[in-house]
């Protein structure tokens, strides 16, 4: 019976850390992407959940092979630069081109700029949030 319960709990605690991260992601605001910076993709950092959306996603772990040999980042479409896993993509890739200091070089507009301080005060908020 305390199994249960703890299994129970567990469900709670991942249902609401997911809604947590929802809510993070939808305060970012939206941006008209042109899908042409697939070459600004690079290694990044992500938190366990981000990971496992993406693992969930794509049925596999990404391979890090072409990370090993060029930087690019595995989830992009070979010969296209698409992203393979945009609408369950990390954080710091949803906050590319909507932060006034990481602008799109291809002129892709957000609805709003965020300030800097916006965007790390939502990189620490997702970093509070853990896996």
């Amino acid at each position: 019976s305390s199994l249960r319960l703890l299994r129970i709990a567990t469900i709670s605690m991942t249902l609401n850390n997911e809604s947590a991260w929802n809510a993070l992601y939808a305060e970012v605001p939206t941006l008209d992407c042109q899908r042409k910076c697939g070459a600004f993709c690079g290694p990044i950092c992500m938190s366990r959940y981000e990971w496992r959306r993406i693992t969930e996603t794509l049925g596999h772990e990404p391979a890090a092979t072409s990370l090993m040999v060029s930087l690019t980042c595995p989830m992009l479409t070979a010969g296209i630069g698409w992203c393979s896993v945009y609408q369950v993509r990390p954080l710091i890739c949803r906050l590319w081109g909507t932060v006034e200091s990481m602008k799109c070089p291809h002129g892709c507009q957000p609805s709003r700029w965020l300030t800097a301080d916006e965007g790390k005060a939502m990189i620490a908020r997702a970093a509070a949030l853990g896996a």
